[in-house]
């Protein structure tokens, strides 16, 4: 801001007095005025002279007047006194707290009373935004009255001055917080005063503070790491005040001054702290609108909630309204919800707001916070603590097991789970508010959330509070109760509101009318605009009336004059001086000087122009010698009016300029300075010039990974070389493909083919072919070119497979050699070097392809081949690819450890190299590698693109999409894979080019999903006519069919294009081990098709479409495992399945695991699956109002999603409304629709409970029908076999049967069936328009046709129609007849399904016994523990047996290792009191002691767990009878479990071999590796102490050489048993390789040297026996304690291992501490 002149006030009547105090710019003075002592602040007289004093002084004075505190001294004036800029502050007599403190501690009762005087005083500093940043004793003024003062603010400052490192170390540093030290890299803000305030603390409780060193360095470092010392003075609560106080990470402090002044309280004395700190400005105006918030909040608290919302335009003060209201709720929790535009966290405000309240709990005092806790558990055990946990990390922690418990599904889902945990919150508080600031931005979920709680409400003591933007609309349908506008403030609201900011003294007129003409009353200009007053220096105290320069004021320059101002500082200078100005604006945005004097211009008169330019603020000084203007405005206006003939001459010579400057002047972007000046300049350049600095640029924005720049240049390049080279247009081929212009790429890399000779750069070219092909999806091409681009590096692939395999496998283990050996590792040099970097290039692009391909067999064979070239380059990118490309492979067949090995070496060598794309490569590698190996659902991959995707191009970041738009899509979330899929477009050139991939189906599926079925279906057609049979790669037809899966069944098409459509799956031949997890899905949308083909079966059809049905959830449950969509989808179809085989219960169960995976996955399109077969299940099962409710559910997520065949589907199956599920739609029904459609739902369904004729159920129908909706007559057609309505049955009104009739609406009764859609006619000529003849010839005024579905298929139509009136039928009565309709039509088929249940109940038996059995083996092989095992095979035992109680023995049958049932407890874990024979199968034994055991039974089954290794356990099951066959089943389920069981014994031993070294039996490397790098990331979080130690055994290879390697392993042995042994549990040992050890000592208290001596004594201190002889051994130890440059485990051992080689040289068998 500029200002030419303050008009300061005049300071007159003071008598300066003596000196009180000097620092490095200011004096103070003794001064007086009207009898009255005053301290005088003046600048020291070598700075007096400095014009900027009178601005800083100003500042100064009127930010801490502002503060208005008693802790702060008073600012009586500013002004000038003797020409020189003065302040005058309040005297304060008496000495400092430092003074005091030379006397020894203070009492803790007054240390507190200081806290809170303090505490309150920096809360005003705050407030004004000013941080103190030097609170120490001697800046404590004691007053007489004992009123602690802040003095000396010199160094705090306004925010964060520009000029202002962030990283500046301020302060006396033994008060100074680590974040203000530097030390810690964190913005300094209030909580660093409070850190230098804890300091005081304990200096005034212990006489000493808690840190000192000589070094600075050292006391820095101890404010950093140290551990605070011990508070034994005063209580314990103000002790823990203090420690806190000294946290080092500022979050870990109080929050603020008032939070600690909260603390305060609770310690003795604390009712000094009773005042509140003042940490908000006052609120001025909106009186009235305060009042009704009030009313409002006082009506809530009665139980009778509401919602008010708060409008008004940016700036307000909405939010200010809204913090007001949360002032009244003293006594109950208040939950702050701040939305985010376009926030992608699902009920991210909400969250944050539950996370802010636990936050604010554990700052409260122990009583009450297990009060607080104790409320918000109870609230969660009836909300569902599983799900709730979700909400919040803290949450979980706090309710704990509970969160954690395995609990029974529910159908209320997260969002009802959020309400009503809202809801039982506000009920255990009495009172509770909830704030959503810009509730316009509220997420769908959060929305979801409020949209449950509202109709709750009136009955909760809740108030929601929602603030929105005008013309926003009220978020969520809400009816407010109450409604304020915040409208701009009047000029008195005005004037009070600057008063309120200017507190202490009086606010001039002028002052309050110029703010109210300079702003719009909004309450944020009016306060933005004060501080712009004061940061100007126009506004200063000046004795209790604030002085105002008001001509300043109007000179400061208005927004819209900006510009004008600006250009005006140009006028000063002399037209010599603009000139040279003019160059420097040619020359971009900053400049040096050098360059304008190469460019033509003297040396004086350009650096006298610039240093012109620097004082009228045009430009500025840049560190360098460069020159920036002050303002883009100032460079467009030096350049207005410029001619181009003369611009064209000023690019030309500063081109050359730029080109002549030495090599230390040249800027990172001197290529492309140069390169721009060629082309401004045009025809003043010669052309060569031109050309070679476009290309130079062209192949730095390559480098750069800027594709569109890069072409631009090289399109330069080419346009002005005559016969363009490769060396041209390879570049800029590789810039068309990175820019995904691939047709101009490839016509580019056939031009450069075409005319080039060289063999390697031939070679070259074809490389980027490859990865052309691979990048538009099209491998076989790619390994076309890879095979051409070997051939021209005379390295082709064998023809003869032997010959392949043979020599792959040589040149793989070749290169193996080399890594592991070390001979010729990254050796390779010049020529060789490029031949071998050329043949990597290759083989990796090539590899590459054919991996994303899924070609494993190509991919393994380039990759292996690749192998012996990159490690003769050693660590390079080309070896980090194809390191990540075996990786790939290892990953896709299975070998999961050897590709985490290939990436994690990968990943080493690409962080060794420095190079953050290379890292982000190998993280997609990585996460597409467990993608198509099905190691994960797409998670891995999904992240990778998310956290890199500025370091990937089309080819990485297409698929990317596709994996997230998918999997957004299959949970249920259409919009954002829309949006996903449209990201991809924005990457595409040509999405024709994506066909074939993965991102291709979601064109399909999306509008599938959508019911945009017109949309689908073309798009399929697209693909089908686009990738034919014969030529396309089996990935790409697979991609086809599993999105022509998906819009099949959205369409409910389940006829022959569905069976085709399986037959072409099946002749595709895709094994499982082949497939993506995106193929995989096609089995989900298969077992969905064939659910459906079941459900509409005929009593012919059903035996084979069973058995359809049963092979698709076979065929599903073998790829489940890959997502939890494939799992949810597994259960459904086993729920199904159930369902439609008579066993409806067990189809709840089903559904009710589905649910639990469901809710983990986040997936709503399950939970509607859920819903609808629950529906289908509880019809089954009688219980129709569950049935009901279910259906309701399913409706109101297929509406709320946007999932409109679904939602369809639902609707015709069910007939019920979505409008009561979703609060969507209001409808006001005549005679009380919605009570008629009950009504009718209760009649029929009576009715089909007690008629089993069809026909008759058909008349009941027809009865109800008319009676409820007044027709006259009522008709029942059923489709025959050509699709054509035949009359069923006719009613009349009057209950007599009506024969076949001619006399209706006929032709709408077959356009009904023809089309499947609802008519009413409501008049004769509505009928004619229609094209009903009949409606003319018979005078039918009013007809409804409504069809009759069953699954999904047209079972026939109902008509009805009335002679009587028009309009007796409207919309509403559709729904209400189909309702009944669609019941009447399951109530038929379960007449029809009854009959053939009876038939196959045996077979279904039998099914039911081979499904537990493969269900429980299908348990018990997820589980790779065998003691989990045995106990989960015993309860399957005891569950299926139908045991009362059970006891499970250990393998010799003496001990008790589980009980279950009504078993004894007190043996549990004890012998068998009672001694038992078993034999090799189960048998029922007799052994009355042991049915005492069993809970008294009177039969005792003994289950032996025999299998073929031996027997692992004895299952002992009592019960009072067993059924026959009971030990068939038995023998049956334990046979099952054995080979589980063997299986998770062997997973154990693998488990524990991958982990242990098998010599030592302590951690091998990687194992110890994965453990201690924990260790060390968590001690560098907490500031904990901890060491790492290398250790070596001295001179071993004296004793490998002397006794054999036989005798050196059993000394390894031992060193390693003995150091073991002498350190602690919690230490971490690992053998580090050979004869080295690592061990990491955490948290050692300072022990950790002699941790490191014990082990040297344990070795030894005693000979090791060997079979060669006791052998005295020795080891040296090298030591290291973390520090916290340490950033990894890696640097910390290095250091220990440099300690260690310190060790051997010093002469070994001792410790070396680093």
């Amino acid at each position: 801001m500029v200002v030419t002149e303050i008009q300061a006030a005049d300071l007159t009547g003071l008598v300066v007095g003596d000196e009180l105090g000097r620092g490095a710019f200011t004096t103070v003075h003794r001064a007086r005025r009207d009898h009255a002592t005053y301290a005088l602040k003046r600048p020291n007289p070598d700075n007096a002279a400095d014009p900027g004093l009178l601005l800083a002084f100003h500042r100064e004075a009127a930010l801490l007047a502002c503060v208005d505190d008693p802790s702060v001294p008073l600012i009586l004036a500013a002004g000038r006194l003797g020409g020189a800029p003065a302040m005058v502050l309040e005297y304060i007599p008496g000495g400092s707290l430092a003074d005091q403190l030379s006397h020894g501690p203070l009492p803790a009762e007054r240390v507190v009373e200081l806290a809170a005087q303090l505490a309150r005083g920096l809360a005003a500093v705050h407030r004004v935004g000013l941080v103190h940043r030097d609170v120490k004793p001697g800046n404590i003024m004691m007053s007489p009255d004992g009123t602690a003062k802040l003095i000396d603010f010199g160094l705090a400052l306004l925010g964060a001055e520009p000029e202002t490192a962030q990283d500046r170390a301020v302060g006396t540093f033994l008060y100074t917080s680590p974040e203000q030290s530097g030390m810690l890299k964190r913005p300094v803000d209030g909580r660093s005063d409070l850190y230098s305030l804890g300091v005081v603390l304990f200096e005034c409780l212990t006489g000493g503070v808690p840190f000192e060193a000589d070094d600075v360095g050292q006391l820095l470092r101890l404010h950093l790491t140290a551990p605070v010392p011990e508070v034994t003075a005063g209580s314990p609560a103000l002790a823990a005040v203090v420690v806190r106080l000294l946290a080092k990470d500022p979050d870990d402090r109080y929050p603020d001054a008032a939070a600690l002044l909260a603390a305060l309280r609770e310690c003795p004395g604390g009712e000094v702290a009773a005042q509140a700190a003042v940490t908000r400005w006052p609120m001025c105006g909106r009186l009235t609108e305060r009042e009704g918030l009030a009313d409002r909040w006082r009506s809530a608290r009665t139980g009778r909630g509401g919602v008010a919302v708060i409008r008004g335009p940016g700036g307000s003060g909405r939010t200010r309204l809204a913090e007001e209201a949360a002032a009244l709720a003293t006594d109950v929790p208040v939950l702050r919800a701040a939305c985010q535009e376009d926030e992608a966290l699902p009920l991210a405000p909400l969250r944050a707001a539950v996370e802010d309240y636990l936050q604010a709990v554990a700052l409260l005092p122990a009583d009450r916070r297990a009060e607080a806790e104790q409320r918000i558990r109870e609230a969660a055990t009836v909300a569902g603590p599983v799900l709730v946990a979700r909400l919040t990390g803290r949450l979980g922690e706090l309710l704990g097991d509970a969160a954690r418990a395995g609990v029974e599904a529910r159908d209320d889902h997260l969002f009802g789970a959020v309400a009503t945990f809202l809801a039982e919150l506000a009920r255990n508080h009495h009172g509770l508010m909830l704030i959503c600031d810009d509730a316009h931005w509220l997420d769908q979920g959060s929305r979801a959330v409020l949209a449950r709680l509202l109709p709750e409400l009136p009955r909760l003591p809740l108030l929601l509070v929602l603030t929105e933007r005008d013309g926003s609309g009220i978020p969520t349908e809400a009816h407010a109760d109450l409604e304020l506008d915040c409208t701009p403030l009047d000029p008195a609201e005005v004037e009070a509101l600057v008063a309120s900011r200017l507190p202490g003294a009086i606010v001039p007129a002028d002052l309050t009318a110029h703010v109210a003409a300079r702003t719009d009353g909004s309450p944020l200009a009016v306060v933005t605009y004060l501080l712009r007053l004061l940061d100007a220096g126009l506004l200063t105290p000046l004795w209790g009336t604030w002085h105002f320069d008001l001509a300043g004021a109007d000179a400061l320059p208005a927004a819209e004059d900006v510009r004008a101002l600006l250009a005006s500082r140009l006028a000063t200078l002399t037209d010599g001086d603009r000139d040279f100005l003019v160059t420097a604006a040619v020359v971009g945005p900053r400049f040096r000087t050098e360059t304008l004097v190469a460019a033509g211009g003297e040396a004086d008169a350009v650096v006298s122009a610039v240093a012109a330019a620097v004082e009228r603020r045009v430009v500025e000084a840049r560190p360098g010698g460069w020159f920036v203007f002050m303002h883009p405005l100032l460079r467009e206006a030096l350049l207005d009016g410029v001619g181009e003939e003369r611009l064209r001459g000023l690019h030309a010579a500063i081109a050359d300029a730029l080109e002549g400057l030495p090599e230390h002047l040249r800027d990172a972007d001197h290529v492309y300075a140069v390169a721009r000046h060629h082309r401004r300049a045009g025809d003043a350049i010669a052309p060569d010039r031109r050309r070679r600095s476009a290309l130079s640029a062209g192949l730095r924005a390559l480098d750069d990974m800027a594709p569109a720049e890069a072409i631009g240049y090289l399109e330069d390049a080419f346009a002005l070389d005559p016969s363009p080279s490769s060396a041209v247009l390879h570049p800029l081929a590789l810039a068309y493909l990175r820019a995904a212009r691939f047709a101009e790429a490839g016509t580019t890399l056939d031009t450069a083919m075409a005319g080039e000779p060289d063999r390697r750069v031939r070679a070259g070219l074809l490389t980027t072919r490859i990865e052309l092909h691979h990048t538009v999806w099209d491998d076989q091409k790619a390994l076309e070119a890879a095979g051409g681009a070997l051939a021209e590096l005379r390295r082709p692939l064998p023809r003869n497979p032997f010959g392949l395999v043979a020599s792959t496998l040589g040149i793989g283990l070749a290169g193996g050699l080399v890594r592991r050996t070390g001979w010729g590792f990254g050796k390779a040099q010049g020529r060789r070097r490029d031949d071998l970097a050329a043949l990597a290039a290759v083989l990796d692009a090539g590899g590459y392809a054919a991996a994303v391909g899924l070609r494993v067999r190509e991919a393994g064979v380039l990759a292996m081949r690749a192998m012996y070239a990159v490690n003769r380059l050693g660590p390079c990118p080309e070896y980090v690819r194809v390191y990540c490309l075996v990786g790939y492979v290892a990953a896709v067949i299975k070998l999961r450890g050897t590709a985490d090995r290939l990436f994690a070496r990968a990943a080493a060598v690409a962080e060794q190299l420095g190079d953050p794309a290379l890292t982000a490569y190998v993280e997609w590698m990585r996460g597409a590698a467990w993608l198509f190996g099905s190691h994960d659902g797409g998670t891995s991959f999904e992240e990778a693109i998310t956290h890199n995707a500025r370091w990937y191009g089309p080819a990485q970041l297409i698929p990317g999409f596709a994996t997230i738009g998918i999997r957004m899509l299959l949970r249920g979330y259409i919009d954002q894979s829309q949006a996903e899929y449209e990201r991809g477009l924005r990457w595409l050139s040509d999405p024709a080019l994506v066909r074939g991939t993965s991102f291709g189906m979601l064109p399909v599926m999306i509008p599938a999903m959508q019911g945009r079925h017109g949309d689908a279906v073309a798009a399929l057609a697209d693909l089908r006519e686009n990738l034919p049979w014969d030529t396309t790669p089996k990935v790409q037809l697979a991609h086809m069919l599993v999105a022509n899966a998906c819009a099949l069944v959205e369409q409910g098409e389940f006829g022959e294009p569905f069976e085709a459509l399986i037959a072409e799956w099946r002749g595709l031949g895709l094994r499982v081990r082949e497939m993506m997890t995106q193929h995989k899905l096609f089995y989900a949308w298969q077992s969905h098709g064939r659910m459906a083909q079941l459900r509409m079966a005929t009593e012919a059809q059903r035996p084979a479409r069973l058995a359809a049905a049963r092979a698709a959830v076979a065929d599903l449950n073998r790829v489940r495992k890959a997502t939890p969509i494939l799992e949810a989808a597994y259960l459904i179809g086993e729920a199904a399945i159930a369902q439609m085989t008579g066993e409806p219960a067990k189809a709840v169960e089903w559904s009710d695991k589905a649910e639990h995976v469901a809710r983990q996955a986040d997936a709503p399109i399950i939970h509607f699956e859920v819903a609808r077969f629950r529906a289908r299940a509880f019809r089954q099962l009688g219980m129709v109002n569950e049935s009901d409710r279910q259906a309701r559910l399913a409706i109101a997520l297929a509406t709320h999603h946007g999932w409109e065949s679904r939602r369809r589907q639902a609707r015709a199956e069910f007939g019920a409304e979505d409008g009561a599920a979703t609060n969507r739609h209001t409808a006001i029904e005549r005679r009380g629709g919605r009570d008629r459609r009950l009504e009718a739902l209760q009649q029929i369904g009576a009715a089909a409970a007690t008629v089993l004729d069809p026909q008759e159920l058909a008349r009941v129908t027809l009865d109800e029908m008319l009676r409820i909706l007044g027709a006259e007559r009522a008709l029942f057609f059923l489709l025959d076999d050509a699709g054509e309505p035949v009359q069923f049955a006719g009613r009349t009104a009057g209950g007599a049967d009506l024969a076949e009739t001619a006399d209706y609406g006929s032709s709408l009764v077959r356009r009904v069936a023809a089309d499947g859609e609802a008519v009413v006619v409501t008049g004769t000529e509505h009928g004619a328009a229609l094209g009903s003849r009949s409606a003319v010839q018979h005078g039918l005024r009013s007809i409804m046709v409504v069809p009759v579905r069953f699954k999904g298929t047209l079972l026939g139509v109902v008509y009805l129609d009335s002679r009587l009136a028009r309009g007796i039928f409207t919309e509403d009565d559709v729904e209400v007849l189909t309702s009944v309709t669609s019941h009447v039509a399951v109530s038929l088929e379960t007449a029809r399904a009854a009959q053939l249940h009876l038939a196959v109940r045996s077979a279904q038996q039998q099914q039911a016994f081979a499904e537990m059995l493969r269900a429980s083996l299908a348990e018990l092989s997820g589980i790779h523990n065998p003691a989990q095992l045995l106990r989960t095979l015993f309860g399957m035992l005891a569950d299926h047996l139908d045991a009362a109680a059970g006891l499970l023995l250990s393998a010799d049958g003496t001990m008790v290792m589980e009980a279950t049932g009504k078993a004894d407890p007190a043996v549990l874990g004890g012998p068998l009191p009672v001694p038992v024979v078993v034999g090799e199968e189960p048998a029922l034994i007799d052994a009355p002691a042991l049915a005492a055991l069993l809970g008294g039974a009177t039969a005792v089954l003994a289950v032996p767990l025999q299998h073929r290794d031996g027997r692992a356990g004895v299952a002992l099951l009592g019960a009072d009878a067993f059924g026959e066959g009971t030990a068939q089943v038995a023998s049956a389920l334990a046979t099952q479990g054995m080979s589980a069981y063997l299986n998770a014994c062997l997973f154990s031993r693998v488990q524990e071999l991958a982990t242990m070294d098998e010599l030592t039996g302590q951690h091998n490397r990687r194992h110890f590796y994965a453990i201690a790098g924990a260790l060390v990331e968590a001690a560098g979080r907490g500031e904990r102490v901890l060491a790492a130690a290398m250790l070596d055994i001295d001179k071993f290879k004296n004793i490998n050489d002397t006794y054999g390697h036989g005798v050196g392993d059993e000394v390894i042995r031992a060193v390693a048993t003995r150091v073991r042994a002498s350190i602690r549990h919690s230490d971490v040992l690992g053998r580090y390789g050979g004869e080295e050890f690592a061990v990491v000592l955490p948290d050692h208290e300072g022990e950790a040297e002699d941790l490191a001596e014990r082990m040297r004594r344990a070795v030894g201190d005693e000979p090791i026996p060997t079979q060669a002889g006791a052998l005295t051994v020795t080891i040296s130890v090298g030591l290291a304690h973390l520090d916290p440059s340490d950033a990894s485990l890696d640097q910390l051992l290095a250091r220990a291992d440099h300690a260690l080689y310190g060790a051997k040289e010093g002469g070994r068998n001792r410790v070396v501490v680093s």
